[in-house]
């Protein structure tokens, strides 16, 4: 362990250039991630795991409305999401087993591509429209302080609502609208062969109100998906649609504070592992303690009333951010988790200790 996070560091804390700039339209950013990840519960083998994902986003401009984006994936090592007893991954990141067979397309590294055009792009107006491989969590279900696995919160209860399904990778359209205040967002994408061989189609809106308060700004989102009866099965009779709604909620709190919260229930209909979500917490800024640019964080996640065997998973999860230079920071993170099953022999509880490191050009 030791060799590998002093490898790591002094690896990732040899960038320190900016974006890359190809050409006057077109750049490359690039992103580099390491963590180390180690649970301490009672009744399980303690394991520990380590893994480096990177991506690559080249961005060209073609016109002053028209762009092409694609975002490139690639990691070594899936740390302890394939080696953990607990239901919820402890990293939310693209580890290898995500970047290969994606969707099960036989298609390795390539996360998204897209070409998007803007019709309308004014000062308090803009509509544009994206075609091609898409993610659906780069437009539902984002929030200012609880969506970012390598900047805030590791764990998965704490970076999308789980027990919401949205899909990633997929070909599909979405569409941006927004107008002073409100803004909304509709996605379709065409689903490939899931583990029960079906393919079926995805759709969901979400709504998006941003408001000003004395205390600072605040958005509040509500997501509506759905997909169409082909594609998830009923274990007992047959085909079924999959409905969600989840309410997505950040706000400034004054000075360097911010907090967020997300509540959500999906029907219960196909096989699901959870039907409802809340989640909430805190970001506080560093500037609070002359750190500008650190971040510290605190939140917490319960999830149930799914129909499979798990009865209830709770999540609490603390990290600090520190910056070391205009690229490169490391985060100190803390998790403690548990699973309540139907069967209680099979109940688990502990706590996830880890470091994260992370460069961008």
């Amino acid at each position: 362990m030791k060799y590998f996070l002093m490898g790591l560091a002094g690896f990732l804390m040899t960038f320190h250039a900016n974006a890359i700039e190809l050409t006057d339209k077109l750049t490359a950013d690039v992103l580099i991630a390491g963590t180390y990840q180690a649970i301490s519960a009672d009744g399980t083998d303690n394991p520990d795991g380590t893994a480096v994902p990177a991506q690559v986003e080249i961005d060209w401009e073609l016109s002053e409305k028209s762009r092409l984006y694609t975002k490139l994936g690639f990691a070594h090592g899936d740390g302890l999401n394939d080696d953990s007893s607990f239901q919820i991954s402890p990293w939310a990141a693209n580890l290898e087993s995500d970047v290969k067979d994606i969707n099960g397309t036989d298609r390795d590294y390539l996360l998204t591509a897209w070409y998007r055009h803007t019709f309308i792009k004014k000062e308090d107006q803009h509509f544009d429209i994206a075609l091609g491989l898409i993610d659906g969590t780069d437009y539902l279900d984002q929030n200012e302080y609880s969506n970012d696995e390598y900047t805030q919160f590791m764990n998965s209860a704490l970076v999308n609502a789980p027990n919401v399904f949205i899909p990633s990778y997929n070909p599909g359209a979405a569409l941006v609208y927004g107008k002073g205040a409100f803004s909304t967002r509709i996605a379709y994408m065409r689903l490939k062969e899931n583990s029960d061989g079906n393919e079926g189609d995805y759709f969901a809106a979400e709504l998006d109100y941003l408001i000003s308060t004395p205390l600072g700004y605040g958005k509040y989102r509500v997501t509506l998906a759905h997909t169409n009866n082909s594609y998830f099965a009923l274990y007992e009779d047959g085909m079924v649609t999959r409905k969600s709604i989840v309410f997505s909620f950040d706000q400034q709190l004054g000075n360097g504070i911010g907090a967020f919260t997300r509540f959500g229930i999906q029907d219960d209909k196909a096989s699901i592992d959870y039907k409802s979500i809340i989640s909430g917490g805190l970001q506080f800024e560093g500037e609070n303690w002359s750190r500008t640019g650190d971040t510290a964080g605190l939140g917490i996640a319960n999830l149930q009333d799914g129909n499979e065997g798990i009865t209830r998973s709770r999540v609490f999860e603390v990290y600090y951010r520190f910056i070391l230079n205009d690229h490169f920071d490391a985060t100190l993170d803390v998790q403690h988790m548990s699973d309540e099953y139907k069967n209680s022999a099979d109940d688990v509880s502990g706590w996830v200790y880890g470091l994260r490191l992370v460069a961008s050009l």
